[in-house]
């Protein structure tokens, strides 16, 4: 199973707060709880269900998290002094920075709008157990640790990792879909250049209904339109040689006018070419002197 990755599907994540450690560390109590997940056993006080925004994957053999978080719904209502505060919609994830001597990396997050206005309330502690497997995912006998995060807002930094409960998550689990293999078709075109293509899709225009005097009329650059494969996906102009002639950068076979020279004939060759033709039927006028 190593290298395999599996997706949470759905299931509980159970909490059982120490409320006298709470009460007496930070002055924290428990007013309520509103969720309809069940819990694991009565050791749990709430259970909060894993919603379908869960998108935590990993590898089962060993355990090991490979990205997302698991979503909850559900919150809960502590009391501080006089006042109360309501936090919930619990977001489970992993962050190797977080990673200590106690805590696991994974964090318990507040994804409500709450007057602490903080995210990460609680670390988890290492596991004493995780039974992972392609159905099922199983982390229990981990604490909840009170986090740097919510031990400063309460006015106590040196309350942060005490043990303030314990968490469970009991969770199905989902494969990946195949990967569905894809076949790539090329059609190449050989031997018919832009001038013979440009040529066949006016002749089809023309054959269409469609009138016109002058090349532009059709068009004069680009790959063109009115033929089949020139409305294929991906249809682009390729040439199966270079253009330049005899190696030389500044001989292109591109330059000049390809309507006037030969084949592969370079601009430079072409045009001395037609001076020396041009010079052969001027007339000797040093014998008419």
């Amino acid at each position: 199973m190593a290298g395999h990755n599996l997706t949470v599907d759905a299931g509980t994540t159970s909490v059982a707060l120490d409320l006298p450690v709470l009460e007496s560390a930070a002055g924290l109590t428990l007013v309520g709880a509103d969720s309809t997940g069940e819990p694991f056993s009565e050791e749990f006080q709430v259970g909060f269900p894993i919603t379908e925004d869960t998108d935590f994957t990993f590898e089962a053999d060993p355990f090991a998290s490979t990205g997302g978080t698991i979503e909850h719904s559900g919150n809960i209502t502590l009391g501080l002094g006089e006042a109360e505060v309501t936090l919930g919609d619990f977001s489970i994830g992993f962050d190797a920075a977080r990673v200590s001597e106690t805590a696991s990396g994974f964090f318990v997050a507040d994804t409500l709008d709450d007057g602490l206005g903080l995210e990460v309330l609680f670390d988890v502690g290492a596991p004493g157990n995780v039974a992972a497997d392609s159905e099922e995912l199983t982390i229990s006998e981990a604490d909840l640790l009170l986090a740097p995060e919510l031990a400063e807002a309460l006015g106590s930094p040196d309350l942060a990792g005490a043990d303030v409960g314990d968490t469970r998550v009991d969770a199905t689990v989902t494969e990946p879909e195949p990967t569905t293999a894809k076949n790539v078709i090329i059609m190449i075109g050989d031997g018919m250049g832009w001038e013979i293509a440009r040529a066949a899709a006016i002749q089809e225009a023309i054959n269409q209904g469609h009138e016109g005097n002058t090349l532009s009329d059709f068009y004069t650059e680009g790959t063109g339109a009115g033929l089949s494969f020139q409305n294929l996906d991906g249809y682009a102009v390729a040439t199966t040689s270079g253009t330049y002639i005899d190696g030389d950068k500044s001989n292109s076979a591109l330059e000049g006018d390809t309507l006037e020279r030969e084949t592969g004939v370079s601009y430079q060759f072409s045009k001395v070419t037609r001076e020396i033709e041009h010079l052969k039927y001027i007339p000797n006028q040093s014998k008419n002197k």
